[in-house]
Parts: C-alpha cells; structure tokens; sequence
C-alpha cells in the first residue's frame, strides 16, 4: 500500500510579496522612531535615568509587513527603490545610534556591539606598506621597456639621465 502526502501549498515567491508602498512605508517607520530622551524616576530616593525611545530596526519593520528580514534583503536586488529606502534609513538608524551615544544613552560595551555589528562600524587600522623600488610596477613596466630599445635609444637616455642627476640637488643615498 503506497501512502499519498498531503500536497503543499505553493510557495509565494519574494517578489510576490514585495508592494510598491513599502520602500514609503519603511522611511516612515524609521523617521516616527527619533531619540526621545524621558526621565524614568527610580523611586524611594534614587536618582532618575534617561531612556531612548524604541531603537528603529530592519527586524522591527519585517514584522509590521509580515516578512522576513532574509526576504527584505532580497528586495534590495530586484526593486532599486526599496534599496534607496533602505540605505537611506540605515543613515537615519547610524544617526539614530550616533546621537545615543554621545548622549551617553546605555552601557559603552553594549554601545560598541551595537557600532560594529548593527552599524558595520570598526576599530580604525593604518597598514604601510613598504616595497622595495626594484619590485615596484612601474619599475618593472621600465625594465620591460628598456627591453626591447636599441643600443641609440639607451645612450639617449642615459645621457638624459646623468643631466638630470647633475642638475638634481646632492642626496644620500645608503
């Protein structure tokens, strides 16, 4: 005896999903969530402390429209409106951020999770790079150059070159 399975309800595809007022809607749900400071009083004595108002977050918005953050994200590769909207409230949410912290608004570990991993912030790093004349490319571009000159050509340039260095201020070289 073979056993049937129910069949399955098709899947709506993303784009099925996708309506031409969200990109709007999402601005607005964004820019209705400024940082609004209000003292909360600790009662019996202790002193009062600032709270932000609701943090305007991608996640927040999936679950008003009722999607997936995953399928927002793949908005943003067929609807170039919808990734407007969303780079413009990333700014509005990395403003949002900026003025918490330097507000002083939450703890600085916290603060520094939500940088680097909300804000794709990171820690600033110099890397110099030092490379020897010889390797450089547009030394090797010469010595591919010089190549294929003739013996006149090389004269020339030398000649071209010692005139240069004689004009050239005395440098050191060790």
């Amino acid at each position: 005896m073979t056993a049937t399975l129910p069949a399955l309800a098709p899947r709506r595809a993303h784009n099925a999903l996708y309506q031409v007022h969200y990109p709007a809607m999402l601005v607005d749900y964004f820019e209705s969530r400024p940082l609004g400071l209000r003292m909360i009083d600790a009662g019996q004595g202790d002193t009062a402390r600032a709270v932000c108002s609701e943090v305007p977050t991608f996640q927040g918005f999936s679950r008003v429209i009722g999607v997936s953050p995953t399928v927002m994200c793949d908005w943003d590769k067929r609807h170039s409106a919808w990734s407007e909207a969303r780079a413009r409230c990333k700014a509005i949410q990395e403003d949002w951020f900026s003025n918490a912290l330097v507000s002083g608004i939450g703890n600085p570990t916290g603060a520094i999770f939500v940088a680097k991993n909300m804000l794709g912030w990171a820690d600033k790093q110099t890397v110099e790079t030092v490379t020897r004349a010889e390797d450089s490319e547009s030394t090797i571009a010469m010595k591919r150059a010089l190549e294929f000159a003739t013996p006149d050509q090389l004269a020339a340039l030398s000649t071209l070159v010692a005139a240069m260095l004689a004009n050239a201020p005395a440098v050191s070289i060790e």
